[in-house]
């Protein structure tokens, strides 16, 4: 109760910085802590924005260190989503087959590729041009043999889509084909269905779509594959604003595909105290392993608001 009670301040609070035009200045504090984002602040205004190189744990990733989103992540704390990292590494095995869907600059498609070793392979699927060029460049800093990369879109068509580009790149997404176009950069990029592009039988499949995740999900049948873990996050909103399904109807269809719902992890609830620390603010990792169906009666699943991240096996 008192938990719900705080959220509910918390999105009045949200409302009212939105209003305000500061929410994203205080989301950005939230997510580095004050002191960090005054430093990225200050060296964005007197210094010039060249690559460099981190150690994000068995590997390296260039980053470009005054752009928003992961590269900022990267670059000030050497680490993205650290919740959804330590859950990938607990369930990728040496020898597995990995998809990676929406790969950007390469943080999750190198990691997937050091855990699946020589015996296993990655292929990283990135239809963003200056992502996918950096995604390569990633790839080969890294000296790894086993990742295959295909500049392109997953869809439900191979007719080309029309992608909308943000200043954060890994918030840039697909289209649906009754969006107005009034933004201010869309780029045209060739698109496949997943079918068309997968050799074999994947292991592991992550997805970070924007929403699109929805229009992907039930081509997972055509791989005709019994055994899968699927790592997503989920835009529950988004997927009926931008594409048409109810997030109830997202859910059916991965119990029809024969899921199980092993995680989710989401946002904690935002603390005071998480303004001054100098790590990302905690995600809660719940562990369910139940059928969907049953989530879904229990309330397992959350509700539409906040993304929110998903581990299902089948």
């Amino acid at each position: 109760m008192i938990a719900k009670m705080y959220r509910k301040m918390q999105e009045k609070a949200l409302k009212t910085l939105r209003q305000l035009g500061l929410e994203k200045t205080v989301r950005e504090c939230y997510k580095h802590s004050i002191q960090l984002e005054i430093i990225w602040r200050a060296k964005k205004t007197f210094q010039d924005d060249k690559k460099c190189v981190k150690d994000i744990g068995d590997c390296v990733l260039a980053v470009k260190r005054f752009n928003r989103g992961i590269d900022k992540d990267i670059w000030l704390q050497s680490a993205r989503e650290e919740a959804s990292t330590n859950l990938l590494e607990s369930e990728i095995q040496e020898g597995m087959f990995c998809i990676d869907i929406g790969s950007n600059i390469g943080y999750y498609a190198v990691k997937e590729s050091v855990l699946a070793g020589k015996a296993g392979r990655v292929l990283a699927v990135e239809p963003l041009q200056s992502c996918f060029d950096r995604l390569e460049q990633n790839i080969e800093r890294n000296e790894l043999g086993n990742v295959e990369t295909l500049n392109l879109a997953i869809a439900e068509s191979d007719s080309g889509k029309e992608m909308l580009i943000r200043d954060e790149k890994n918030i840039s997404r697909i289209l649906n084909d009754s969006e107005r176009r009034e933004y201010r950069e869309v780029k045209q990029v060739e698109s496949k269905k997943l079918v068309q592009v997968v050799k074999g039988k994947p292991d592991f499949i992550r997805m970070d779509l924007e929403g699109f995740e929805s229009v992907l999900i039930p081509q997972i049948d055509d791989l005709d594959v019994e055994n899968l873990k699927l790592f997503l996050e989920v835009h529950p909103d988004k997927v009926q604003d931008r594409y048409g399904m109810r997030p109830l109807d997202f859910w059916r269809e991965l119990s029809e595909l024969g899921f199980r719902l092993k995680y989710v992890i989401r946002h904690d609830i935002l603390k005071p105290s998480y303004f001054l620390r100098r790590k990302h603010p905690p995600r809660k990792v719940e562990k369910v392993d139940l059928e969907v169906e049953k989530a879904l009666e229990q309330g397992t699943v959350p509700n539409p608001g906040r993304p929110y991240r998903v581990f299902l096996e089948k």
